[in-house]
Parts: C-alpha cells; structure tokens; sequence
C-alpha cells in the first residue's frame, strides 16, 4: 500500500503479529536466563551439615560471641565475626607454632631474661606463673603441659623465646600465621593472651583450633588431664568439662576482666570432631553449662540425621580441616539468670 506522500505503509495486522511474536521471544529468553541463575545458585550455595534437614534453633546460651563447626563445617554463629579479647585461649596459637617448630623433647633452660621478662608481666597481670628456677632444664613437652594446663603465662613466654628469640619476635609470627589462616579477625600483641590486644572472633578461635588439632601433639597436650611439672608437683587442667562430660575430648580456658571467662572446647561426636569457641561468659558456671548444653545439640542433631558431614577429621594424622561459610546465624540470646 502506497500512502499520499509516496512512502510505504506496513499492513497492520501482519505487523502487530510480528511485534507479539518477538515479545513472546524476549519473554522466553528471560525466563531460561532467570532459571539458569537459580539453578546455579542452588548448586554453589553453602550446603547445610545435615541435608535436606536444617539445624533446629540453637538452645540459649550466655556468651556474648559463640561458633561451633562440626568436622570443619561451621554450623554456628553468633556475633562470631565480631573480634573479642582472648585471655589465654590464645596460648592455641603459642602452642601450635612451638609445636611446629620444635620438637617435645628439645631443652628449654630458664635464664635470668626469661624470669626478668616473665616476672614484671606477672606482676601487671593477674594470672598463672610457673615455679621456675635459673639455669633449669625442661623439655619443650614440659612447658606445653604448664602452658595448656594449668595456663602458666611465663610457659608462653619460655615457648615464644625458645622458638623465636623473642617474644617480639613470636608476635610478628603470630600475626603473620594468623594472615595465612586468614584469621581475618586475629590481632596478637602477646604469646599469653593477657594483654587485651591480642583479640580475635570466635569463628577464628574455631578455624585456629582446627589447624592446630592436626599438629601432631596437640590434642594430647589439651586432653591431658593431670601431669606432674618439677617444683609444682601435680599440674590440672583447667577444663572441667574434661573430668565431667563425656564428649569432651580437649579444649583451652581463658579468664581476664577484659575477655570475661572464655572457652574453646574440642568434643568427639559419632566419630566427627566438634570445635566451639565460647568467649565473653559472664561465670564459669554458665561457661560449662554452655559447652555441655552446645556438644548435646550437636549430639542429637547428629544421631537424629544419621549424617556424616564432609572432610576429614582433624588428627596427629596430619589431616587438616577446612572450615565452611556459616550455614546458622542466630541473634545474640542470653539466658536468664
């Protein structure tokens, strides 16, 4: 059809078909693009431990940061990003870089530096000393169960000076492990854990706690109930839960005014690691009650599903733990008092 001015016009109906059937295209095309993104998405998101059965609500704890991972899957967090004074659960980290570099029978002989050094901390902080003597010989084992056990903060220093020259010197390593591990809320300023710098999150207490479960030695120093240390006899490890609950297989304390009473707790459940990193507790009662209370959660969870999380079980193996992306978060829920 020709119009007045000599241009073509196109017959409407044949257009208007035209224009609904690109339409209709357009339509399709976005819609396999939004299917195809979900179904991508399903496939990358984090998987929950147990399948097809998410984890019930968490029961009610007092810590004002917790997380839990389950075989290295994190299960559990609660304000657990957010960094928070150690006190000496921090000795986890003087631990398993003395573990790394020395070995349990190497020889430690105390010099007047080490008291001088040990001494004037003592006497800024409150805490745990261990009755040293110039010119003593101890093994490196020796110093790891006054470290671990009953949480001797000059063990930590004798440990730091031992492998690094200096404590200065065993902070940057701290700090620069931590960066590897990608801690990503870790500062230390400190080998004990005294000095309210030395923070991190619970989620890194966990993923920490997890590398160093698989440095062979470790979770025996930390499951070790009673050992004898010259000059103080019989030594006890601070961890209750190790004498009371049967899940427990190890963990660290930790108490400072500024950190509140903190806990990091190792459990064995069906054959699967637990790691949960409680810190700022306002008593040890409830820290204990708290522990117990998480690893019977975790417990029940598991014997309900039947389920095997995935990787490997951290162990003097040398089998190593990779911590996931949190798969619960909850709010901050104290319980009464």
């Amino acid at each position: 059809m020709i119009n007045t001015n000599g241009r073509s016009r196109p017959r409407g109906r044949q257009y208007r078909r035209k224009r609904k059937r690109t339409q209709v295209r357009s339509i399709f095309a976005l819609l396999l693009v939004a299917v195809t993104l979900a179904v991508w998405r399903v496939a990358v998101a984090p998987r929950a431990v147990v399948p097809d059965s998410p984890w019930p609500s968490p029961p009610a704890i007092q810590a004002a940061s917790a997380a839990v991972a389950v075989n290295g899957r994190l299960v559990l967090d609660l304000n657990g990003q957010i960094p928070r004074p150690l006190a000496s659960t921090a000795k986890i980290m003087t631990a398993y870089l003395a573990l790394q570099s020395l070995r349990p029978t190497d020889q430690v002989v105390v010099s007047h530096q080490d008291l001088a050094a040990t001494t004037a901390r003592q006497a800024a902080e409150d805490g745990v000393e261990a009755p040293l003597l110039v010119g003593e010989h101890l093994t490196v084992e020796q110093v790891l169960q006054a470290l671990l056990l009953p949480s001797a903060n000059n063990a930590a220093v004798l440990l730091a000076e031992r492998t690094s020259g200096s404590e200065a010197a065993f902070v940057k390593k701290m700090n620069a492990t931590a960066r590897q591990m990608r801690l990503t809320n870790a500062h230390f300023v400190d080998s004990s854990g005294l000095d309210a710098g030395t923070q991190a999150s619970a989620a890194d207490m966990v993923s920490l706690t997890e590398r160093a479960m698989a440095e062979p030695g470790f979770l025996e120093l930390v499951g070790t109930r009673q050992a004898t240390f010259p000059g103080w006899g019989t030594i006890t490890n601070r961890n209750q839960l190790l004498f009371t609950d049967p899940l427990v297989v190890g963990g660290k304390t930790g108490n400072t005014k500024a950190a509140g009473d903190c806990l990091i707790l190792i459990g064995r459940i069906r054959g699967e690691y637990v790691v949960a990193a409680l810190l700022d507790e306002p008593s040890w009662t409830a820290t204990y009650r708290d522990g117990s209370t998480i690893l019977t959660w975790v417990q029940k969870v598991l014997t309900a599903n039947a389920f095997k999380p995935p990787g490997t079980a951290g162990s003097a193996s040398g089998a190593r733990l990779t911590v996931d992306r949190p798969v619960l978060a909850v709010s901050p829920r104290r319980a009464a008092t």
